[in-house]
């Protein structure tokens, strides 16, 4: 691109204390305005926000910020990809002006411009759901701008394909920034190689919150149900795991080649193509998308773990 954002702290797989400490330390302030009182511009090299009344503050844009706003009207990112900062900045300030409501919320993180949501947006902090994990047991938590993954401790070891050893938890997502709901998943983690995937528990629309008038004692509720049903559903899971050596995967890939290039980039799509050949397995296949994932960002790693898990749908 040929403009610039900032990215926040991340972190992969992390030990909860850190992030807690980050999560309790940063300095995080919101604003409630309207949307004419903001201005993107280009400050040297990068990419700002500016806040007018009274005395005007700027504030470098991360790309959650970038991202969101784009997202506001559904305009894709792939669209600016290749312009220059200035017709970025207008086409973002376009956006601002389109904006219909009275009011936005602006939450800058330590000193940069994070995200812009509506007023309807009920946030649910990252600590609020982290305090509710570590009743079920945390063993780790990825985290970027866009997303907050908590993985469960182990709650089961079984052996779906002999002599490939697989632990069974769940991951608990959440998004301080309004890049999804709050929801729980199967995990899946092979220990032959650590290729981890991500299956969903069943009907989406029962599997997640979203971030509008949710209370902590929602939130309990909520993920106490979604786990319950995690445990009630893994035999499902495992007896999907188990027919995926069974069933052919060229066809399959052709369907969902587009998806891996747009999650992964053309190269780890091309290179997981060279290796499926006509006895290639579905099984063959889940640990390619996974073994690849693991190279990925935090977001990224994310969706093609998930595209993986679809596979045990």
């Amino acid at each position: 691109m040929n403009y610039l954002t900032r990215d926040g702290k991340t972190f992969d797989q992390s030990d909860p204390d850190e992030v807690i400490d980050f999560l309790k330390t940063r300095d995080r302030k919101q604003f409630t305005l309207e949307p004419e009182r903001l201005r993107i511009a280009v400050t040297g090299k990068e990419l700002t926000l500016q806040i007018s009344g009274g005395i005007t503050r700027e504030y470098p844009l991360r790309s959650s910020f970038f991202h969101k706003l784009l997202k506001w009207y559904s305009f894709p990112v792939s669209a600016v990809s290749r312009l220059n900062g200035e017709t970025v900045a207008s086409i973002l300030n376009d956006h601002l002006l389109a904006i219909k409501g009275k009011n936005v919320i602006v939450t800058v993180e330590d000193g940069d411009a994070l995200t812009i949501t509506s007023e309807r947006y009920t946030e649910l902090s990252d600590l609020t759901v982290i305090e509710y994990c570590h009743k079920l047991g945390i063993e780790s938590i990825s985290r970027d701008d866009f997303v907050t993954r908590i993985y469960s401790v182990e709650k089961a070891r079984l052996e779906p394909i002999v002599g490939d050893p697989c632990g069974f938890g769940y991951n608990v997502f959440n998004s301080e920034t309004g890049f999804s709901p709050v929801s729980v998943s199967h995990y899946v983690l092979r220990y032959v190689c650590s290729n981890g995937a991500v299956a969903r528990l069943g009907d989406p629309r029962k599997e997640e919150r979203i971030h509008y008038r949710i209370s902590p004692s929602d939130l309990e509720l909520f993920l106490k149900q979604r786990v319950n049903h995690a445990e009630k559903s893994r035999d499902k899971l495992v007896r999907s795991l188990k027919k995926l050596p069974l069933i052919r995967a060229r066809k399959k890939y052709k369907l969902i080649k587009g998806h891996v290039r747009r999650i992964a980039g053309k190269e780890i799509a091309a290179e997981i193509g060279e290796q499926i050949g006509e006895e290639t397995t579905m099984y063959d296949l889940f640990n390619l998308m996974t073994d690849h994932a693991k190279v990925l960002s935090i977001s990224r790693k994310l969706q093609l773990e998930s595209l993986a898990g679809e596979f045990l749908v």
